[in-house]
């Protein structure tokens, strides 16, 4: 069951920001404006070397024996304690995306089931940003095209946002459209005319975006297609044969190459694109595995993929390095429900994040040292989780209450018992009322209002 539930949507005060734009406001930990040190007549020591004076003879200063407490220092342990935020109990969430960004911002992408019978079928997909001024979302798709349930796939990349979604035109017949939110939403066509679904979308370094996507052919059993933006127009090819439509495949760019890892139809297998073309490697073939992969590529082009093992109900990780791959459990003796998500710490070290259909349950696990640490497992409390780490390291997952099609909610950490940034609480406490923010583990639901 979840603990105490705070809801973002009945506390705060909204505001305008657009005909086709809602906001609850909404403190996130952001450090002051100005987190210099004080500079005054008198002159006190910095006894800890971090470029702060004591407040002891009048600087800011309220620890002067650790450097890593100090004004403007970020309040709270990546590590603390769990918060879970209701962000949008107005709609039917049918999928997730997160993303962190810099000073604490988090993107959501999330589909809004309308209604699921036809021929009226009606599905908006939305894009949230949740910020220092509240949870703010709009339309991507405004039209209420029919669309499938799963939502689309995000990436955010400095001010920008990137998105594909697969939506239907008639019977078996889809298109892949990318948009970009610095474009007002407008709308490319990425491929077309054919039983297209399930894209994901990475960025390389100049911004170009890959996308990797399925079309259906017969039962069950899909082409795994792949298309780029690279050369100014679209452009896609076929890169595996024997992949499956009921699990979307996931894409990363790094290091030089593209890595599409997806579910073959019982097999984990790992689509490698270098200057010599595209390989396919084989990665895991016990009985019914490789659902629902996430992939990331890290620094020294080794391949990281998190995905189920369907017939055990355990979550894998398998790590591609120069001597190849090395496949180890995450958990085990779960029921796997629809998505994994992984994500690389500050130090390489990989987080996880999967669901379980029995509940419906999430977990979140981190490998420390030779195993996997659990760091969140919410028994009874939702599916579809979405994994990211905010610069500071702090986790934030993004997940659907309830059994099918809940409401959007958010868990992150925040509190550790210090006061790091002295505030005078723990967490951020920007108006001085003496309580912190609903983020950073506090009660105040809106940190720019000393009244509230």
């Amino acid at each position: 069951m979840l603990p105490r539930r705070v809801s973002v949507f009945g506390v705060g005060l909204v505001v305008a920001c657009g005909s086709a734009c809602s906001r609850t406001s909404l403190d996130l930990a952001t450090p002051p404006l100005d987190a210099s040190p004080d500079v005054g007549a008198v002159v006190c020591p910095d006894a800890d070397g971090d470029g702060f004076q004591s407040q002891g003879c009048g600087g800011s200063d309220c620890n002067d024996r650790d450097p890593d407490i100090h004004v403007g220092a970020q309040d709270g342990d990546p590590l603390s304690e769990w918060r879970y935020l209701l962000l949008d109990d107005r709609s039917r969430v049918g999928a997730c995306i997160a993303s962190a960004g810099p000073g604490g911002v988090v993107h959501l992408l999330y589909s809004d089931i309308l209604s699921l019978n036809p021929p009226d079928q009606s599905i908006v997909l939305r894009y949230g940003r949740l910020d220092g001024r509240g949870f703010a979302t709009e339309p991507v798709a405004d039209d209420r095209v029919a669309m499938d349930r799963l939502g689309g796939s995000m990436v955010v990349a400095g001010d920008d946002v990137h998105v594909v979604y697969g939506q239907t035109a008639g019977w078996h017949l889809a298109s892949i459209v990318y948009l970009r939110r610095s474009l007002g939403w407008r709308s490319e066509v990425v491929a077309a005319d054919h039983d297209f679904a399930l894209p994901a979308v990475a960025l390389d370094e100049p911004g170009h975006a890959h996308v990797a996507f399925d079309e259906k052919v017969e039962g069950l059993r899909a082409l795994l297609w792949y298309a780029t933006n690279a050369s100014g127009t679209w452009s896609r090819e076929l890169i595996d044969e024997d992949s499956s439509s009921a699990a979307r495949p996931a894409i990363a760019v790094g290091a030089g190459f593209v890595a599409v890892a997806s579910y073959a139809r019982g097999d984990l297998h790992v689509a490698l694109l270098g200057q010599d073309g595209w390989v396919v490697e084989v990665v895991d073939v016990a009985e019914d595995t490789g659902y629902a992969p996430a992939v990331v590529i890290d620094d020294q082009a080794r391949v990281h993929v998190a995905f189920g093992l369907r017939t055990r109900g355990d979550e894998r990780y398998a790590l591609r390095t120069p001597d190849g791959w090395t496949v180890e459990t995450v958990s085990e003796n779960g029921q796997l429900g629809n998505q994994s998500s992984i994500a690389l710490g500050a130090s390489g070290e990989p987080w996880i994040a999967f669901d379980e259909a029995s509940g419906p349950s999430i977990g979140v696990s981190r490998r420390a040292d030779d195993h996997w640490e659990p760091e969140l497992e919410l028994r009874r409390a939702g599916y579809g989780p979405s994994l990211a780490l905010e610069a500071s390291g702090r986790p934030v997952v993004a997940f659907i209450g309830g059994n099918d099609g809940g409401p959007l909610w958010l868990a992150l950490k925040g509190r550790d018992g210090v006061d790091q940034n002295c505030d005078g609480v723990d967490g951020v406490d920007r108006d001085g009322d003496g309580h912190a923010s609903l983020t950073t583990g506090g009660d105040d639901p809106d940190d720019s209002n000393p009244d509230l």
